[in-house]
């Protein structure tokens, strides 16, 4: 968990990207992944992506994104903003 900065849907796949740039195809759902880990470090912003919330730097509510600490940037969903408010003030 240390190491994972945010999963990406690619259909019945979920790509695990790792902190050292790694990339890890997993056969699982994104949702079915979000469940075994059922953390409170992980959030889905986005129906396509789980972050790991210890890695994100700034969010713009205006734009709708998370960037995150290696300058990525990733949606954020309008109805997820007041979790992810919440998920970020657990840390």
């Amino acid at each position: 968990m240390n190491s994972l900065m945010y999963l990406e849907a690619e259909g019945f796949y979920t790509l695990a990207n790792l902190l050292n740039g790694e990339k890890i195809v997993l056969s699982k759902s994104i949702k079915l992944i979000e469940y075994i880990v059922n953390s409170n470090l992980i959030f889905r912003a986005h129906c396509s992506y789980v972050i790991n919330v210890k890695f994100a730097k700034r969010f713009y509510r205006d734009l709708y994104s998370i960037t995150l600490t290696n300058e990525i940037e990733l949606p954020l969903s309008r109805m997820r903003y007041d979790g992810f408010l919440k998920s970020v003030k657990l840390i």
